[in-house]
């Protein structure tokens, strides 16, 4: 089973936490700091942190993750926040297994990417070598506005991201992942303000696809603003889950 990072309560509502791309489930530590009352769990996921010798897929990260929420949180749903890459493994997981999940937040999730457009990618991988992996994970820090503070918290777990293999990996699933049909659960979409526009066009898309779903902008975020300010992800997170009034800071998304 996935290592899984757990805090609070065992007793509570349980979230389960899908964390970015090139992390680990200890990115998510100063979110689930912030929520005590609930039962908090944040797997690393294949090939990525603990997991790194299961090779990765969207289809092999819900498997995994389906045995680590009948494992840690047997007889419940659990509610999934995810961001960025995390975003596609819950809406298959939600879509696969709607038997254990209830609400879901996903900010910044990544989209289906044409396939034209991750063989391009692809081939520019080779321009990471004229770069050493430590100034690229520096320019990353700051591209997604990730404070000093939190640098040692994700600087390991973005060093062994850079590994060109994993990178094809995560854009062939990209191009290849389907949404499913359905989501019958009650579904958040977040998109940072300052984040790539491709980001605010994914979530677009998403409510398109789910007309019961709501969006939202954050201001002033960038793609990695759980750990740009992890109280107010707290925040939207308890608030959404309780079927409480969200917090004010939030714009709402529209459509078009």
């Amino acid at each position: 089973m996935l290592q899984t990072y757990e805090s609070g309560d065992p007793r509570a509502s349980a979230i389960l936490f899908l964390h970015a791309g090139g992390l680990s489930g200890k990115s998510w530590l100063p979110v689930m700091e912030a929520l005590p009352e609930f039962h908090c769990l944040a797997p690393d996921l294949p090939e990525q942190g603990s997991s790194r010798a299961i090779p990765y897929s969207i289809a092999g990260c819900v498997n995994e993750v389906t045995n680590v929420i009948r494992k840690k949180a047997p007889g419940q749903k659990v509610h999934l926040v995810a961001l960025s890459l995390g975003g596609p493994v819950a809406f298959v997981l939600a879509g696969k297994h709607p038997e254990l999940v209830d609400h879901i937040l996903i900010s910044g999730g990544s989209g289906q990417i044409p396939r034209w457009l991750v063989n391009l990618g692809k081939s520019t991988l080779w321009m990471y070598r004229l770069f050493s992996r430590e100034y690229l994970v520096r320019a990353t820090l700051r591209e997604h506005g990730i404070p000093e503070q939190y640098t040692e918290l994700v600087h390991d777990d973005l060093i062994q991201a850079l590994d060109p293999a994993f990178m094809r990996r995560c854009m062939d699933e990209l191009a290849a992942w389907q949404l499913p049909e359905r989501i019958e659960q009650p579904l958040l979409l977040a998109v940072g303000e300052r984040e790539p526009k491709a980001a605010r066009q994914f979530a677009r898309n998403y409510l398109k696809r789910y007309p019961h779903a709501r969006g939202l902008i954050v201001p002033g975020a960038r793609h990695a603003w759980s750990l740009q300010n992890p109280a107010l992800f707290a925040d939207l997170a308890r608030a959404w889950i309780s079927g409480q009034a969200l917090p004010p800071e939030f714009k709402p998304l529209q459509v078009n």
